[in-house]
């Protein structure tokens, strides 16, 4: 290391080590940083991969400790990234502090909060009780797991994308399970009517019992004085049903209750530039961060994109003006078959299905003035992956479909 190197007295520091957090100390050491990084975090082991946990460990296909890790623990001390296991309980953007849970406070030259987010639960009578459940961590995962038996019914509440996907586990892994459903066809808003029709098909062939429009108002534990156990579920037009366990998949908060002396959005989220910077020297990334994309600010609660903002925060943080311009990308999981995700539609005039809904195999153009604005895939990889690529430039209907055709053709041919 030359003489630059070893001057660098800066200290970067990244709250919160989940996707965004660790893709962020990486990227800093990647594009050159010599100086101090230090990832402070309130949970004591390093960052592991949360999306297995609902399309994988409460089905009983992958034990908890089996989760696989961000980095293995040889990186952080071959990066000099410095672990900090700590609450931040404020942070002050116009003096560049942080306080810590231990009232100790630290300056930093530049900070990144990659907070995430909290599950919500549902403030109703009987929310405290034992095996009504959130999922978010391992730890939660692992307390699932041990509260239920095959056999067991469960009563999950909302049709969000972890509500879905641990109704598929679930029943994967023998419990019988309804869902309280706010929508008459699952993830509409997302992947428009024919294709969550399709999603909500599969569900119900394999089991899985939707009740929409019904709203949960209470759980009610057993009749015995210090019975602390779910028993049932209790709906507002008073029918009750019978649960061993209780899911909520009612949604996420953005964690960014620690700030101060910046306004948030209504959602809680923490408003960014095109470079993810919040403020002079702090900048965010992932579930918490509202940042423009085409014409709008969304926040996206997505673990490809938390990686992708914390690139682009990591090279801004060094001064290198780079612009969030990714495709955003997810997958969700039910019953064996992979649904992809491309790009961002919040509303689209046509879908265009190449494939087969019945069978679950196909690509969806969403589309708008025949340009594509979203791609919805199942069971499809290949086209996924180059459409992917392709994305990045504004890219035709009449393109895709090319594309697609190509590969389709060069698969047919192997």
């Amino acid at each position: 290391e030359g003489a630059d190197a070893a001057a660098d007295d800066r200290l970067f520091v990244i709250v919160g080590a989940g996707a965004a957090g660790t893709a962020a100390a990486s990227a800093l050491r990647e594009h050159g940083f010599a100086g101090r990084v230090l990832l402070i975090d309130r949970e004591q082991a390093p960052g592991y991969d949360r999306t297995v946990l609902s399309k994988f460990v409460i089905a009983g296909e992958m034990p908890p400790a089996q989760i696989p890790e961000l980095k293995d623990p040889a990186f952080f001390a071959e990066q000099r990234i410095e672990r900090l296991h700590a609450e931040v309980r404020r942070v002050d953007a116009e003096r560049r502090q942080l306080e810590l849970g231990d009232r100790r406070v630290l300056h930093y030259d530049a900070a990144l909060l990659a907070t995430g987010a909290e599950p919500k639960t549902l403030d109703v009578p009987g929310a405290q009780l034992h095996n009504v459940h959130v999922l978010r961590s391992r730890a939660h995962a692992a307390s699932i797991l041990q509260a239920t038996l095959p056999g067991d019914r469960a009563v999950i509440i909302g049709d969000s994308f972890i509500g879905l996907e641990a109704a598929s586990s679930l029943r994967k892994r023998g419990l019988s399970v309804t869902v309280i459903a706010r929508h008459e066809v699952p993830f509409a808003k997302q992947f428009g009517l024919e294709i969550g029709r399709a999603i909500r098909l599969l569900h119900e062939s394999n089991g899985v019992v939707f009740r929409v429009g019904e709203e949960a108002v209470s759980f009610e534990a057993g009749h015995a004085v210090d019975d602390q156990q779910v028993q049932a579920v209790r709906l507002a037009c008073g029918e009750r049903i019978v649960a061993d366990l209780v899911l909520l998949g009612v949604g996420v908060s953005p964690a960014t209750d620690l700030l101060q002396g910046l306004r948030l959005c209504d959602d809680g989220g923490l408003a960014v530039d095109k470079h993810m910077r919040a403020a002079p020297g702090l900048w965010a990334a992932g579930d918490i961060a509202r940042f423009p994309l085409d014409d709008e600010h969304l926040r996206i609660e997505h673990w490809r994109v938390a990686q992708q903002h914390a690139r682009v925060a990591a090279q801004d943080m060094l001064g290198t003006q780079v612009a969030y311009d990714g495709v955003p990308f997810f997958w969700t999981q039910h019953f064996g078959k992979r649904f992809d995700y491309l790009g961002h539609a919040s509303d689209w005039q046509e879908t265009v299905i190449h494939g087969d809904l019945v069978h679950l195999r196909f690509v969806a153009l969403l589309c708008n003035d025949d340009q594509v604005v979203g791609v919805v895939a199942c069971q499809q990889e290949a086209v996924t992956a180059l459409l992917a690529e392709r994305m990045r430039q504004p890219l035709s209907k009449v393109q895709a479909l090319a594309l697609i055709e190509q590969v389709s053709a060069q698969t047919a041919s192997h």
